[in-house]
């Protein structure tokens, strides 16, 4: 079985009589090979002639894991509840977005939005802040993708009690990162009393590989997901929600680069973090997330709460226990870490 996750560049030709939805699903189709699946779809520029999109795939050689339902899918509520003032706040990741394009940004605004609505949907490139998650109490947390099948109507959401949690830890270079995972994880249980049923360690490693696209979009490249999907269809009965911790390779110099250009320069994780979500969202049908990590000492319990102020994974373990399963096609909830 092989599953990897790329990023492709394409123009269609403009002159769509009717639904553009509708257009541009059948345009692609014929453009993506067998066990390719399309997972996000971007107009990144428009001339008189052409569409210029890039487009992220997952290919897959089982069909086990190829997604059928198309991105485009598009299903009309037969009915309307309006007893509430609902809204929600979305954040595309990857563009340089001026609020919300870093470290849970747009925060302040859902603060607002949930004073004057009765309900707020809205996902972790809002409101995760490094290891800070300030949403509104009256706010339904889920991964952006599913946000995007919730309004094409093919997914629901149901609020949950509490989820019982699998965190999954990729292996690194420097063990530090791997125990700090593990302290996030103790202190969670100690603090915010998670149901944390296993820790696996992933063996051999999710390879996440960042860049930039033509239009200047973070993207990426993603390897090595068999043994991922394996544990995820292995433990199935044990969990409701995962926290994935990964490693992101990104050229040396974009960390220094991008704290010195103050905002300017779009997020290089992000990309690439969102294109993992959106293939396990899609091809097990869960709820997901993600989130960064740093190093630490591996302690138990009660002894972790100053070892993990830099691990970023407290936000991601807090929010997973009441993130929401989706009714409908759509299960249980899922959440990822990745180590920058």
């Amino acid at each position: 079985m092989t599953l990897n996750i790329s990023e492709e560049s394409v123009s269609v030709p403009t002159g769509a009589n009717g639904s553009l939805i509708t257009y541009f699903d059948q345009a692609l189709r014929s453009r993506l090979s067998k066990g390719t699946a399309l997972l996000r779809f971007a107009v990144v520029a428009l001339d008189p002639t052409e569409y210029h999109c890039e487009l992220g795939l997952l290919t897959a050689a089982s069909r086990e894991h190829q997604r059928e339902e198309s991105i485009f899918r598009f299903e009309r509520r037969p009915n309307e509840n309006a007893d509430k003032f609902n809204s929600i706040v979305l954040v595309p990741t990857g563009i340089g977005a001026k609020i919300g394009g870093h470290a849970g940004d747009a925060t302040a605004i859902i603060q607002l939005f949930s004073q004057i609505c009765d309900l707020v949907v809205t996902h972790p490139n809002v409101v995760n802040a490094s290891d800070i998650n300030e949403s509104p109490a009256n706010s339904l947390y889920v991964e952006g993708s599913v946000i995007c099948r919730l309004l094409m109507g093919t997914a629901g959401l149901q609020p949950v009690r509490a989820n019982r949690q699998l965190v999954i830890i990729d292996p690194h270079a420097d063990p530090m990162f791997v125990t700090s995972a593990v302290n996030a994880v103790n202190a969670a249980r100690s603090t915010y009393g998670i149901d944390c049923r296993r820790i696996v360690k992933l063996d051999p490693p999710i390879k996440l590989r960042s860049r930039y696209s033509g239009s200047g979009r973070a993207v990426g490249e993603i390897d090595n997901l068999e043994y991922l999907y394996r544990m995820l269809a292995e433990f199935r009965d044990e969990y409701d929600a995962v926290a994935l911790s990964s490693v992101i390779n990104v050229p040396v110099e974009y960390h220094q680069q991008y704290f010195d250009n103050r905002g300017a320069m779009v997020n290089p994780w992000g990309g690439v973090e969102a294109m993992l979500t959106h293939a396990i969202s899609s091809t097990f049908n869960w709820i997901y997330s993600e989130k960064s990590a740093d190093p630490g000492d591996c302690l138990k319990n009660e002894t972790n709460y100053g070892a993990i102020p830099c691990l970023f994974q407290r936000a991601v373990l807090r929010q997973m226990s009441r993130m929401l399963t989706a009714s409908g096609p759509l299960p249980p909830s899922t959440m990822s870490t990745a180590t920058r």
